[in-house]
């Protein structure tokens, strides 16, 4: 068989004949070098590809499981599309219908706002712990009352060598004052003490007013506030806002106490949170004390609210005096109680104190409380000083309102409890023995 020899043209690979000469009458012969340009052998020696037919089975299996794959992916692309029109759209919230019949009118819904303090004060009365009355006074069923009228002992006037009585300056002397590691301290009823209107040589009967209850009805705290000094005002530790209600009072020149709850004899009575009770030790004692002394600052001490049962409780009150001295504070005895144990304990253990002498509005009228305010000035006039304590009332806030420009023309002195009980105390000291 004669073999034929093909040739490629470089310039035109297109135009090839058997003798390798270029004819242009069969260029666009195509199928006449289609033989040749698929023949392997050839292409293989004219681009050295001969080590790639050595491979050509795994690059054909490789080429083929590409394609497969391509196409497989492509075809499971189209079975998995969603047309446009069927994809999932979130679904609108549904709406809630109610039939309504024909002519119903249907009301519109109520929004109940947030309580306001009257009401919240309203709520905790029919709860049974409230101190306050529907008209917003503190009722006087609420708080406990001993006599209503006490007189101590009467304090002899000490005479001089030539047989003179001597007259007693109200803060003529200071009392002993705290050493701690070997420096004088000022106690802190001495350093919160409100400021003395007069002269210390005024000598007149002194008067010290306190109200009580103080901090619940800030409107009425307000009122009591605005009262011309120097009150002292009691605040109950439990009440809201009562920093700034207590510093605002100090500012306008009256002197504080904290009203520390403490348990009645009558359990009807409600002394509220953390109130000090008979049946505690001395340590759950300390640690409430401590919580309610922690309610405000610059007080000069405390007076029980309520506390008939507890102040009449020797051990427990022992406690409360020992924290009393250890901080440098004075202790006023409401005595709801002629049993109390309070006095006779801060003899004892050396804490300045005084004892309620007249309860000014037990029956609550202004008359009624002029009444008691004439006993006041009486039982000053004896023993050289009273203490009066009522309660934030509408008439007793008059009744006060009044009195108190009366005192200079009748010769008596309003003074903060602390000045009194310095007078106190200098009276005291003044006794035989």
């Amino acid at each position: 068989m004669k073999s034929v020899q093909y040739s490629v043209s470089l310039l035109n690979p297109l135009d090839l004949t058997p003798s390798g000469r270029w004819n242009p009458n069969i260029s666009m012969k195509r199928f006449s070098w289609m033989p040749a340009f698929f023949d392997v052998r050839v292409v293989f020696t004219k681009f050295n590809l001969g080590r790639i037919k050595q491979c050509r089975v795994p690059l054909t299996l490789g080429a083929a499981t590409l394609l497969s794959v391509v196409g497989l992916g492509m075809i499971l692309g189209l079975l998995g599309r969603t047309p446009e029109s069927n994809r999932a759209r979130p679904s609108p919230p549904a709406a809630v219908t109610v039939a309504i019949s024909e002519g119903e009118v249907r009301p519109l819904p109520v929004i109940t706002p947030p309580p306001t303090e009257e009401e919240v004060l309203e709520r905790m009365a029919a709860a049974g712990f409230t101190l306050e009355e529907p008209d917003g006074d503190p009722p006087v069923e609420s708080t406990e009352f001993g006599e209503t009228v006490y007189v101590e002992s009467p304090l002899p006037v000490k005479k001089t060598q030539a047989g003179e009585p001597r007259q007693v300056a109200a803060v003529a002397h200071s009392p002993a004052l705290d050493t701690v590691e070997g420096k004088v301290v000022t106690p802190a009823w001495l350093r919160h003490a409100a400021a003395v209107p007069g002269t210390v040589e005024d000598n007149r009967p002194l008067i010290a007013i306190v109200v009580d209850d103080l901090g619940i009805n800030r409107h009425r705290t307000a009122l009591t506030t605005a009262l011309k000094p120097p009150l002292t005002l009691a605040f109950l530790p439990y009440a809201g806002d009562l920093k700034r209600q207590a510093a605002s009072a100090r500012k306008a020149g009256h002197e504080l106490l904290v009203h520390v709850p403490m348990e009645p004899l009558d359990n009807a009575y409600d002394p509220g949170p953390k109130a000090l009770m008979t049946g505690m030790d001395s340590r759950e004692i300390n640690r409430l004390l401590s919580w309610n002394l922690a309610s405000f600052d610059g007080f000069v001490g405390l007076n029980n609210h309520m506390g008939s049962k507890f102040t009449a409780h020797h051990e427990g009150m022992k406690t409360v005096m020992k924290e009393l001295r250890k901080r440098g504070l004075l202790y006023l005895d409401s005595r709801t109680t002629s049993a109390t144990q309070g006095l006779e304990l801060a003899r004892e253990l050396g804490v300045p104190h005084a004892a309620r002498n007249v309860f000014l509005d037990n029956v609550v009228s202004v008359e009624a409380v002029r009444s008691r305010l004439a006993d006041l000035e009486w039982v000053a006039r004896r023993q050289g000083f009273a203490v009066g304590i009522c309660h934030p009332h509408r008439a007793t806030l008059e009744a006060l309102a009044q009195w108190t420009g009366t005192l200079d023309r009748n010769g008596l002195r309003l003074v903060p409890l602390s000045t009194l009980i310095r007078r106190r105390m200098e009276l005291a000291a003044m006794l035989p023995g």
